[in-house]
This record gives structure tokens, C-alpha cells and sequence, in this order.
């Protein structure tokens, strides 16, 4: 299934979600940023797992995770489609860095539009080895294979990279 790249207004990201796991960034920092705050509204969320094991679950009251992360991504499972919206500022993708290291990594997407992900990726693409997003898609530069297209906001990538690096995207 397709996720609807999310909307914009009055500053608030929606990001859509699907029925089971979502593998999900933001480019607003949420202005009340605890988890709690992030996903009051969500009666479909079960759980959210974040790339260092940790999980919010309200039903059983654990927030492990604490604060929203603009570098992060976000493993979300919902029982039904739905849609988050986060309520805070716009990030400039030009001034977050982010930090990559050798193995697998789970990378946000911080512009507010789509990108080729060549492109997107370019001041990292000698460390990069395999991106992949959550329906499974690739981009695997050393073999030409990209059906992965344009990298979307609201979404978050899973990078394996063959050294260290750090990543800033391109302007919006």
C-alpha cells in the first residue's frame, strides 16, 4: 500500500498512517514533544518502538522513549488507518546534522518535499551501501537498482552504510 506523503497547514505535519507497522519521521518539532503529547489523540496507536528498543505504549502506561526526536525515526503500529498530526516548527534541514555510523541505521527525512534520494543523499553517497524504506523498496547505488524513487516526507529510511557519516539534506 501507498502512504500519502503528509499535508501541511498552519504549522502542522500530518502524516498517514496504514493498518500495522509504519516506519515514520517528522519535520516539525513538536511543540509539547513527550510522546504522550505526540500521540494523545491516536485511539488506533498500540505501540511505538524507536531504533534503540525503547517503547511508548499507553495502554500499559510506558514511556521508555520520552521526548519526540527530529533525527529519529519511528516504528508506529496502529490497528486501523490513521492520521498524526504534529503540532510545532518546521525544521531547516540545512542546520540538522545527522549522525550515521558503519551497519544499519534508522534516518529521517527532514525536508518538506520529495527528493530524488540521489540527490538527497549525495554528501553521503561513498558511506552508503543500502537504503530501504517500509513497503520495502531500494535504493542499492553500486548495482543501479533504485525503486525507491524520491525519498517522501513523513517517512523514515533504513540506511546500511559501509563507514561513518554525517548527514545534512539539502535546503527545501
Amino acid at each position: 500500500t501507498f502512504i500519502t506523503p503528509p499535508l501541511y497547514s498552519n504549522n502542522n505535519q500530518y502524516i498517514n498512517l496504514n493498518a500495522g507497522w509504519n516506519t515514520i519521521s517528522a519535520n516539525y518539532l513538536p511543540d509539547e514533544p513527550n510522546m504522550e503529547d505526540v500521540f494523545a489523540e491516536m485511539e488506533e496507536l498500540v505501540i511505538v518502538k524507536n531504533a534503540d528498543g525503547q517503547i511508548f505504549n499507553p495502554a500499559q502506561n510506558i514511556n521508555q522513549i520520552g521526548d519526540w526526536n527530529i533525527a529519529h525515526v519511528y516504528m508506529v503500529y496502529v490497528t486501523a488507518p490513521a492520521t498524526l498530526q504534529i503540532t510545532g516548527t518546521e525544521v531547516n534541514p540545512t542546520e540538522t546534522e545527522i549522525n550515521l555510523v558503519s551497519g544499519w541505521n534508522l534516518v529521517s527525512y527532514l525536508r518538506n518535499s520529495p527528493l530524488a534520494i540521489s540527490t538527497a543523499l549525495e554528501g553521503i553517497s561513498n558511506s552508503i551501501i543500502l537504503v530501504k524504506n517500509n513497503l520495502g523498496q531500494l535504493y542499492y547505488p553500486a548495482y543501479g537498482l533504485n525503486t525507491l524513487g524520491d525519498m517522501q516526507q513523513g517517512q523514515g529510511y533504513w540506511f546500511y552504510m559501509n563507514s561513518s557519516a554525517v548527514l545534512v539534506y539539502p535546503g527545501n
